[in-house]
């Protein structure tokens, strides 16, 4: 009886000076006290993997991609980049490991910072996206071999996990397992990104990340729509025939709403352009809501006007069944 009374002593000794380590790790980490005071140990070990990685990351990697040993000095102005930005910023291993991620995305998808560091980015990604994506940083391998310019810009779209819930006007958190199993969906995110290389002092090779701004495409409802002096809108249906156009169309150029509805709009987009367009629109029929790069449209009494055009699919007026493309269409 001894024994076992000393067997657990013993073990609860162990236990009690693990946990004084892990609280001690837990406090280390660059996060709040109220956020390091609820993580479980697994949690430590993961986000203290993942800031380890990242500070490498940070300070071995200069803007051009190019590895360095020098410390860089941060202005205090930058922590307000992240929160200024319309979207988030992440930083993926070429696994697929999100190494770092802002605090907005808990804005823009309502997933917490804490919850996605450290994890594999294809938990969260659309199964229909993860090929995409997994091709993205396959070329990071590719483009390993070569020094990366500030041209090596990667531009796509991909369909993430979001457990924000429409209520009333805006969008909230959904709560509760049942609430966020039944309510959540995927947001659409634009993905802009570059590679970066970089060294750890023990290495000799080089290790590869994807530094990249993420902003979401979100779903647009018609009786909602941002009103801004320089777009106007307009409704298409799924092969681009014009069926609506707001009157505003007149503002920027030649043409009246009555011009244009019922024109298939391939028939106004500039000869150079139609390739981008029709690969923007393979990426909204398999999405469902998509932003064009900047196009050429042509004007009615020549010329050409250039535009970018956010599309979010909607249900037809008259028959729900039947789907059309709603366009925002801003004028540079």
């Amino acid at each position: 009886e001894l024994r076992k009374e000393r067997s657990r002593d013993a073990a609860r000794n162990r236990r009690g000076k693990e946990n004084a380590q892990f609280d001690e790790l837990a406090r280390l980490l660059p996060l709040p006290a109220a956020i390091t005071s609820q993580l479980d140990k697994a949690s430590i070990v993961r986000l203290t993997i993942s800031y380890l990685s990242m500070r490498e990351f940070a300070g071995n990697c200069n803007t051009d991609g190019s590895s360095s040993s020098k410390e860089g000095t941060i202005n205090h102005t930058q922590c307000y980049y992240t929160n200024a930005m319309d979207g988030f910023l992440m930083v993926l291993s070429q696994e697929g490991k999100i190494l770092y991620i802002s605090e907005t995305v808990s804005v823009n998808l309502g997933l917490s910072q804490v919850e996605l560091t450290g994890n594999n980015v294809y938990h969260y990604v659309h199964p229909e996206d993860q090929t995409d994506l997994a091709n993205q940083l396959y070329e990071i391998e590719i483009l390993a071999n070569n020094s990366p310019s500030p041209t090596d810009t990667k531009s796509f779209f991909m369909r993430m996990k979001c457990t924000l819930v429409r209520r009333g006007g805006s969008y909230t958190k959904s709560s509760g397992f049942k609430a966020c199993l039944a309510k959540k969906t995927k947001c659409v995110i634009h993905c802009v990104g570059r590679l970066k290389k970089y060294a750890l002092d023990n290495e000799s090779t080089h290790r590869k990340a994807f530094v990249m701004v993420c902003q979401s495409v979100m779903s647009m409802n018609i009786n909602e729509l941002p009103l801004e002096c320089n777009m106007f809108v307009s409704r298409v249906n799924m092969d681009l025939k014009i069926v609506y156009c707001e009157g505003r169309i007149h503002k920027f150029m030649d043409y009246f709403a009555k011009d244009i509805v019922g024109i298939s709009a391939y028939d106004f987009y500039h000869a150079g352009d139609v390739a981008v367009i029709q690969g923007h629109h393979a990426k909204f029929l398999a999405k469902g809501q998509i932003m064009t790069k900047y196009y050429r449209w042509m004007n009615k009494n020549g010329g050409w006007v250039w535009m970018q055009t956010k599309c979010s699919l909607i249900p037809h007026p008259s028959n729900p069944e039947l789907k059309q493309m709603l366009c925002l269409n801003y004028i540079l």
